[in-house]
């Protein structure tokens, strides 16, 4: 497995939030924009509840994905 840091901006209007999303996955292969965003969800659920946005809408864009370097 690989790992990969998979990064976003997230807005929300509703909660006045511009912020710099990430996370870091083991796979076998980079995933696609769509699998990113999934990737993604447990972060944005997280961000939103902390912020009080639970439930409010948003929007993500700047999907990022990254190896990171093995580490011997």
């Amino acid at each position: 497995l690989k790992r990969f840091q998979i990064s976003a901006h997230i807005l929300s209007h509703d909660i006045r939030l511009s912020s710099t999303i990430k996370t870091v996955v083991a796979l076998d292969q980079a995933p696609a924009e769509k699998e990113a965003e999934e990737l993604l969800q447990p972060v944005i659920t997280l961000v939103m509840t902390r912020n009080l946005g639970e439930g409010c809408f948003y929007d993500i864009d700047s999907v990022e994905v990254r190896e990171l370097s093995q580490v011997n």
